[in-house]
Protein backbone atom coordinates (compact mmCIF):
# COMPACT_ATOMS: atom_id res chain seq x y z
CA UNK A 1 0.00 0.00 0.00
CA UNK A 2 2.51 2.74 1.06
CA UNK A 3 4.04 2.18 -2.47
CA UNK A 4 1.39 2.80 -4.60
CA UNK A 5 0.77 5.71 -2.19
CA UNK A 6 3.81 7.24 -2.36
CA UNK A 7 3.11 6.83 -6.07
CA UNK A 8 -0.14 8.69 -5.97
CA UNK A 9 1.35 11.57 -3.94
CA UNK A 10 4.34 11.99 -5.94
CA UNK A 11 2.09 11.80 -9.40
CA UNK A 12 0.67 15.22 -7.57
CA UNK A 13 3.75 16.82 -6.66
CA UNK A 14 7.49 15.97 -5.78
CA UNK A 15 8.66 17.90 -2.59
CA UNK A 16 9.18 14.43 -0.70
CA UNK A 17 12.64 13.68 -3.52
CA UNK A 18 13.40 10.67 -0.95
CA UNK A 19 10.85 7.59 0.21
CA UNK A 20 12.23 7.69 3.59
CA UNK A 21 11.40 11.33 3.74
CA UNK A 22 7.78 11.15 2.78
CA UNK A 23 6.90 8.19 5.16
CA UNK A 24 8.42 10.21 7.87
CA UNK A 25 5.86 12.69 7.29
CA UNK A 26 3.09 10.10 6.40
CA UNK A 27 3.52 8.88 10.03
CA UNK A 28 3.82 12.56 11.34
CA UNK A 29 0.67 13.44 9.24
CA UNK A 30 -0.84 10.08 10.39
CA UNK A 31 -0.54 10.81 14.22
CA UNK A 32 -1.64 14.30 13.66
CA UNK A 33 -5.29 13.67 11.68
CA UNK A 34 -5.42 10.67 14.77
CA UNK A 35 -4.99 12.96 17.79
CA UNK A 36 -7.44 15.46 15.77
CA UNK A 37 -10.31 12.96 15.63
CA UNK A 38 -10.01 12.01 19.16
CA UNK A 39 -11.07 15.38 19.79
CA UNK A 40 -14.88 15.23 19.74
CA UNK A 41 -15.58 18.75 18.44
CA UNK A 42 -13.24 18.46 15.88
CA UNK A 43 -14.18 15.04 14.82
CA UNK A 44 -18.09 15.86 15.11
CA UNK A 45 -16.97 19.61 12.76
CA UNK A 46 -14.77 17.25 9.89
CA UNK A 47 -18.50 15.29 10.07
CA UNK A 48 -20.61 17.71 9.52
CA UNK A 49 -18.40 19.16 6.80
CA UNK A 50 -18.17 16.51 4.38
CA UNK A 51 -21.90 15.94 4.83
CA UNK A 52 -22.50 19.87 3.85
CA UNK A 53 -20.20 19.75 1.23
CA UNK A 54 -20.88 16.71 -0.60
CA UNK A 55 -24.94 17.62 0.08
CA UNK A 56 -23.67 21.06 -1.58
CA UNK A 57 -21.91 19.51 -4.57
CA UNK A 58 -25.31 17.28 -5.14
CA UNK A 59 -27.69 20.32 -4.75
CA UNK A 60 -25.52 22.26 -7.39
CA UNK A 61 -25.96 19.26 -9.65
CA UNK A 62 -29.53 20.14 -9.12
CA UNK A 63 -30.05 16.66 -7.49
CA UNK A 64 -31.99 16.13 -3.66
CA UNK A 65 -28.96 15.10 -1.19
CA UNK A 66 -31.97 13.29 0.73
CA UNK A 67 -30.43 9.78 0.32
CA UNK A 68 -26.69 10.72 0.48
CA UNK A 69 -27.85 12.75 4.13
CA UNK A 70 -29.13 9.05 5.04
CA UNK A 71 -26.46 7.32 4.15
CA UNK A 72 -23.61 9.33 5.46
CA UNK A 73 -25.09 9.39 8.42
CA UNK A 74 -25.57 5.79 8.69
CA UNK A 75 -22.05 5.26 7.89
CA UNK A 76 -21.21 7.91 11.01
CA UNK A 77 -23.62 5.90 13.22
CA UNK A 78 -21.32 2.49 12.01
CA UNK A 79 -18.26 4.00 13.20
CA UNK A 80 -19.57 5.55 16.61
CA UNK A 81 -20.10 1.91 17.62
CA UNK A 82 -17.25 0.41 18.64
CA UNK A 83 -17.89 -3.24 18.20
CA UNK A 84 -18.05 -2.73 14.15
CA UNK A 85 -14.57 -1.22 13.97
CA UNK A 86 -12.78 -4.73 14.19
CA UNK A 87 -14.87 -5.27 11.14
CA UNK A 88 -14.09 -2.41 8.99
CA UNK A 89 -10.27 -2.94 10.05
CA UNK A 90 -10.50 -6.34 8.37
CA UNK A 91 -12.24 -5.14 5.45
CA UNK A 92 -10.34 -2.14 4.76
CA UNK A 93 -7.36 -4.36 4.94
CA UNK A 94 -8.35 -7.26 2.17
CA UNK A 95 -8.06 -3.76 0.09
CA UNK A 96 -4.73 -2.55 1.57
CA UNK A 97 -5.84 0.25 3.52
CA UNK A 98 -2.62 -0.06 6.66
CA UNK A 99 -4.94 1.95 9.54
CA UNK A 100 -8.45 2.93 10.40
CA UNK A 101 -7.22 6.87 10.28
CA UNK A 102 -9.00 10.20 8.62
CA UNK A 103 -5.74 10.17 6.43
CA UNK A 104 -5.77 6.57 5.29
CA UNK A 105 -9.80 6.18 4.35
CA UNK A 106 -11.00 10.48 4.07
CA UNK A 107 -8.10 11.65 2.16
CA UNK A 108 -6.56 8.32 0.20
CA UNK A 109 -9.05 5.71 -0.05
CA UNK A 110 -12.29 7.60 -0.58
CA UNK A 111 -10.93 11.01 -2.27
CA UNK A 112 -7.74 10.08 -4.08
CA UNK A 113 -8.67 7.31 -5.30
CA UNK A 114 -11.85 8.31 -5.98
CA UNK A 115 -10.24 10.96 -8.29
CA UNK A 116 -8.26 8.26 -9.66
CA UNK A 117 -10.93 6.46 -10.86
CA UNK A 118 -12.75 9.36 -12.72
CA UNK A 119 -9.38 9.50 -14.95
CA UNK A 120 -10.39 6.16 -16.56
CA UNK A 121 -14.59 5.58 -16.44
CA UNK A 122 -16.07 2.69 -17.65
CA UNK A 123 -16.69 3.20 -21.53
CA UNK A 124 -20.57 3.10 -20.64
CA UNK A 125 -20.98 6.03 -18.45
CA UNK A 126 -18.27 8.18 -20.51
CA UNK A 127 -19.96 8.24 -23.43
CA UNK A 128 -23.27 8.93 -21.71
CA UNK A 129 -21.54 11.81 -19.99
CA UNK A 130 -20.08 13.20 -23.27
CA UNK A 131 -23.69 13.11 -25.20
CA UNK A 132 -24.92 16.29 -26.40
CA UNK A 133 -27.71 14.84 -27.65
CA UNK A 134 -29.25 13.94 -24.43
CA UNK A 135 -30.82 16.35 -21.51
CA UNK A 136 -28.84 16.62 -18.25
CA UNK A 137 -31.71 14.33 -16.82
CA UNK A 138 -31.34 11.72 -18.66
CA UNK A 139 -27.52 10.87 -17.93
CA UNK A 140 -28.26 11.19 -14.62
CA UNK A 141 -30.53 8.46 -14.89
CA UNK A 142 -28.65 6.56 -17.40
CA UNK A 143 -25.43 7.15 -14.98
CA UNK A 144 -27.41 5.94 -12.09
CA UNK A 145 -28.95 2.96 -13.24
CA UNK A 146 -24.98 1.95 -14.91
CA UNK A 147 -23.51 2.94 -11.39
CA UNK A 148 -26.45 1.38 -9.20
CA UNK A 149 -25.82 -2.51 -11.53
CA UNK A 150 -22.15 -2.04 -11.27
CA UNK A 151 -22.53 -1.75 -7.06
CA UNK A 152 -25.59 -4.22 -7.47
CA UNK A 153 -22.94 -6.74 -8.37
CA UNK A 154 -19.69 -5.66 -6.01
CA UNK A 155 -22.80 -6.23 -3.26
CA UNK A 156 -22.69 -9.62 -4.01
CA UNK A 157 -19.25 -10.43 -3.28
CA UNK A 158 -19.04 -8.38 0.26
CA UNK A 159 -18.14 -10.43 2.78
CA UNK A 160 -19.18 -8.33 5.40
CA UNK A 161 -22.98 -7.44 3.42
CA UNK A 162 -23.44 -5.02 6.91
CA UNK A 163 -19.86 -3.63 6.92
CA UNK A 164 -18.29 -0.56 6.28
CA UNK A 165 -17.17 -1.28 2.30
CA UNK A 166 -21.53 -1.79 2.07
CA UNK A 167 -21.88 1.61 3.46
CA UNK A 168 -19.61 3.06 1.25
CA UNK A 169 -21.49 1.47 -1.78
CA UNK A 170 -24.58 3.07 -0.55
CA UNK A 171 -22.89 6.66 -0.59
CA UNK A 172 -21.37 6.11 -3.64
CA UNK A 173 -24.96 4.81 -5.16
CA UNK A 174 -26.32 8.05 -3.41
CA UNK A 175 -23.54 10.89 -4.86
CA UNK A 176 -21.30 9.03 -7.40
CA UNK A 177 -23.65 10.08 -10.69
CA UNK A 178 -24.08 13.98 -9.52
CA UNK A 179 -20.02 13.52 -9.29
CA UNK A 180 -19.93 11.70 -12.44
CA UNK A 181 -21.92 14.20 -14.02
CA UNK A 182 -20.42 16.82 -13.27
CA UNK A 183 -16.65 15.91 -13.87
CA UNK A 184 -17.09 14.20 -17.05
CA UNK A 185 -20.19 15.54 -18.12
CA UNK A 186 -20.59 18.83 -21.14
CA UNK A 187 -21.49 21.60 -18.46
CA UNK A 188 -18.96 23.97 -18.00
CA UNK A 189 -20.38 25.84 -14.69
CA UNK A 190 -20.29 22.45 -13.02
CA UNK A 191 -17.21 21.19 -14.58
CA UNK A 192 -15.51 24.20 -12.95
CA UNK A 193 -16.85 23.88 -9.67
CA UNK A 194 -15.96 20.13 -9.42
CA UNK A 195 -12.58 20.64 -10.64
CA UNK A 196 -11.93 23.36 -7.74
CA UNK A 197 -13.45 20.74 -5.41
CA UNK A 198 -10.48 18.58 -6.81
CA UNK A 199 -8.08 21.73 -6.59
CA UNK A 200 -9.13 21.95 -3.28
CA UNK A 201 -8.65 18.56 -1.68
CA UNK A 202 -5.48 18.12 -3.68
CA UNK A 203 -3.54 21.35 -2.39
CA UNK A 204 -5.12 20.36 1.10
CA UNK A 205 -2.80 17.24 0.67
CA UNK A 206 -0.21 19.42 -0.81
CA UNK A 207 -0.24 21.90 2.04
CA UNK A 208 -0.16 18.26 4.52
CA UNK A 209 3.17 17.79 3.17
CA UNK A 210 4.92 21.55 3.34
CA UNK A 211 7.03 22.21 6.02
CA UNK A 212 6.08 25.97 5.53
CA UNK A 213 2.24 25.11 6.60
CA UNK A 214 2.86 22.28 8.85
CA UNK A 215 5.27 22.37 11.33
CA UNK A 216 7.09 19.36 11.62
CA UNK A 217 8.72 19.92 15.36
CA UNK A 218 6.16 18.19 18.00
CA UNK A 219 2.93 16.67 17.99
CA UNK A 220 1.18 19.63 19.57
CA UNK A 221 2.18 22.34 17.21
CA UNK A 222 1.88 19.66 13.96
CA UNK A 223 -1.54 19.36 15.27
CA UNK A 224 -2.68 22.82 15.32
CA UNK A 225 -1.11 23.69 11.73
CA UNK A 226 -3.14 20.54 10.41
CA UNK A 227 -6.04 21.81 12.18
CA UNK A 228 -5.83 25.29 10.53
CA UNK A 229 -4.93 23.44 6.91
CA UNK A 230 -8.46 21.70 7.36
CA UNK A 231 -10.41 23.98 8.01
CA UNK A 232 -8.96 26.91 6.08
CA UNK A 233 -9.47 23.93 2.62
CA UNK A 234 -12.98 23.14 4.14
CA UNK A 235 -14.12 26.17 4.65
CA UNK A 236 -13.05 27.33 1.34
CA UNK A 237 -14.77 25.01 -0.07
CA UNK A 238 -18.19 25.20 1.49
CA UNK A 239 -18.25 28.99 0.87
CA UNK A 240 -17.84 28.10 -2.79
CA UNK A 241 -20.09 25.48 -2.87
CA UNK A 242 -23.19 27.40 -0.82
CA UNK A 243 -22.89 30.48 -2.80
CA UNK A 244 -22.69 28.85 -6.39
CA UNK A 245 -25.53 26.30 -5.46
CA UNK A 246 -26.94 26.77 -9.19
CA UNK A 247 -30.36 27.88 -10.24
CA UNK A 248 -32.67 25.37 -11.17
Amino acid sequence: MERFLIEKIEAIFVNAKMKRDFLAKLYCIRQALNAICVDEHRRVWLSNSGRQLLGHLMQNMQQDPTSFYKAYDEMILFFEDEDNLDMAEAELKLRGVPELSFWDIVLDFILLDSFDDLKAPPSAIYSVTKNYWLSQSMKYSTISTVIWSMLKAKRQRLQYPNGFIAHFYNISEAVSPSITLGFLGTDQALGELCHYFKEQVIQLVIDLFNPKRVRYTNLEEMVEDVWVVLQTRTESLLTRLSSEILPA
